[in-house]
């Protein structure tokens, strides 16, 4: 459960995951003035350092 009134998310759908459906990346209050590109690079970048999937992009929630 997210608390709080408005977070920013970036959500990475996994289709094909044996375990997991998505991974839901939960954007720092630090961070939330950078641009997407940006947040779908460090998405990515967290991703590939942590597992074998390559990123699919998936949706930003504002």
């Amino acid at each position: 459960m997210i608390k709080g009134i408005s977070q920013q998310a970036v959500v990475i759908d996994t289709p094909n995951g044996k375990v997991f459906r998505q991974a839901i990346f939960i954007v720092s209050s630090k961070a939330r003035n950078l641009p997407e590109k940006t947040l779908w690079e460090e998405a990515q970048r967290m991703i590939e350092e942590n597992t074998d999937q390559p990123l699919k992009r998936g949706k930003l929630f504002r």
